[in-house]
Order: structure tokens, then C-alpha cells, then sequence
């Protein structure tokens, strides 16, 4: 009888051993599910565009200078000068994306003339900072002597304009 109890307690401490064993297993699954979790949590936020108004504490830009440049681009795409646009203004992304082709088809695909500049509306510009870039964004009403436009340019840290879109 004292053989069967001592038996019994054996197979007791095995039982309770591999309970023992498979609870680390487990922790470990757990502990490496929430790091993937965190981790992938951590990414979408640094991914993720990250907006507030220009001139905010900390902020490279000056809403008056981008209102200006953004103006000044107007009128050169009123008077179809692309190569300045490119040239002067245009970061070397811009440049390897664009050509004078393209944005004269651009140009042609909201109106073939568009006329003279005769005033500039509404303007809405922002901050966006995403993957550790920050970028003012300024969309501005424009009118023509035959169409509307807007214009949302993308501009650079170093106030080269990275994007421009017609609508």
C-alpha cells in the first residue's frame, strides 16, 4: 500500500510538472503575440499622417510664405510656364515625376486656355508630417478668365514644391 501511495505521488509531481512546463510556453506565446501586436501598433502610427495648422510651435513653415510661393506658382501655371515651375520651384522628386508634358497635359485637362489670372479664393493650408517627412499642403481657389482652379501644392521642408495637383 505505502508502493501505491508513493506511485500516486510520482504521478502527481509529473502531472503537476508538466503543468509547470507548458505554462512558460504559453507566456512565451502570449508575451511574442503582444510584441507583434505593439510593435505593429507603433508602425501604423509613425505611418500614419499626423496634421495640424502651419506656424504651430515647432513648425518650419510660415503660412504667409506658403500662401505667397502657392500664389506665385498660380501665376505661373496661368501663363503655362512649366520649365520654372520645374526648375525653380520643383524638389528632385518633383522633377523626376514631371515634365513639361505632363503638366502641360494637366494644364489642358481642366481647360485648353485657361486665360489670364484674375483672382485668387479661398485657401486651406495644413501641416503633415508621416515617416518622419514634414510637408505644408496649401490648396487654393484660383480664378481665370475661363475656368476655375484648384491648385493643392505640396511643398518641402525647404519650401520645394513636392506635389502638385489640379482639380
Amino acid at each position: 500500500m505505502a508502493e501505491g501511495k508513493k506511485n500516486r505521488q510520482k504521478e502527481a509531481k509529473a502531472v503537476s510538472s508538466n503543468k509547470t512546463k507548458k505554462k512558460p510556453g504559453l507566456y512565451r506565446i502570449i508575451t511574442g503575440i503582444l510584441t507583434v501586436v505593439i510593435l505593429v501598433a507603433v508602425i501604423i502610427w509613425y505611418a500614419v499622417p499626423k496634421t495640424k495648422a502651419l506656424g504651430t510651435s515647432g513648425s518650419p513653415f510660415d503660412e504667409v510664405t506658403v500662401l505667397e510661393d502657392a500664389r506665385q506658382i498660380a501665376r505661373l501655371m496661368g501663363n503655362q510656364d512649366y520649365d520654372t515651375i520645374l526648375n525653380t520651384w520643383g524638389n528632385d522628386t518633383l522633377r523626376k515625376a514631371l515634365d513639361d508634358e505632363k503638366l502641360k497635359e494637366a494644364y489642358q485637362g481642366v481647360n485648353e486656355d485657361w486665360g489670364k489670372l484674375v483672382a485668387f479664393g479661398e485657401h486651406n493650408a495644413r501641416q503633415v508630417t508621416q515617416m518622419g517627412h514634414t510637408f505644408a499642403i496649401i490648396s487654393i481657389r484660383t480664378s481665370y478668365e475661363n475656368t476655375d482652379v484648384i491648385l493643392t501644392m505640396t511643398f518641402d521642408k525647404d519650401m520645394k514644391l513636392a506635389g502638385l495637383y489640379l482639380k
